[in-house]
């Protein structure tokens, strides 16, 4: 291996200790480091995940956890994990297989949004507000208004 292989692949490896990326996104960060050396990168990243030290699927598993214990919705992690290069069947298998209860999420969102504004779900323009809130933050409409009926 070449020196500058070597120090590509010990940068990618130091981006993997941190925390799990996508190929696209360590693809993405040793460009930015190594301009001069594309089929290095490649080569290294293909190497990383044919070692098992890079994967898509436990990056999209993690990513999910993390993302909806901080209140986002399925739609929206959906959307970013497609921008980080996740392929759609391997997003549909992490969301399958997280045991992600969504309605406690939602459950738990609601339960903070209403309390921190000091409103209460009795008016329409405030089921509106929440609604709004919910969607942008990336559930199903039907998941919302299943909840607020409740």
């Amino acid at each position: 291996m070449a020196k500058s292989g070597e120090k590509i692949r010990l940068s990618a490896m130091n981006f993997l200790a941190r925390r799990e990326h996508s190929y696209k996104e360590v693809v993405f960060k040793l460009r930015k480091r190594f301009e001069d050396s594309d089929a290095q990168i490649i080569e290294e990243a293909d190497r990383l995940r044919s070692e098992g030290l890079q994967s898509d699927y436990r990056m999209a598993s993690e990513y999910i956890h993390f993302r909806s214990k901080r209140g986002v919705g399925p739609k929206k992690i959906k959307a970013e994990l497609r921008v980080k290069g996740v392929s759609a069947r391997l997003v549909e298998q992490a969301f399958s297989e997280s045991g992600v209860d969504w309605e406690l999420v939602l459950e738990t969102v609601i339960k903070k949004k209403t309390s921190q504004d000091g409103f209460a779900l009795d008016t329409l323009e405030t089921k509106h507000k929440v609604m709004t809130f919910l969607q942008k933050r990336g559930f199903e409409p039907d998941q919302i208004r299943n909840f607020i009926r409740h």
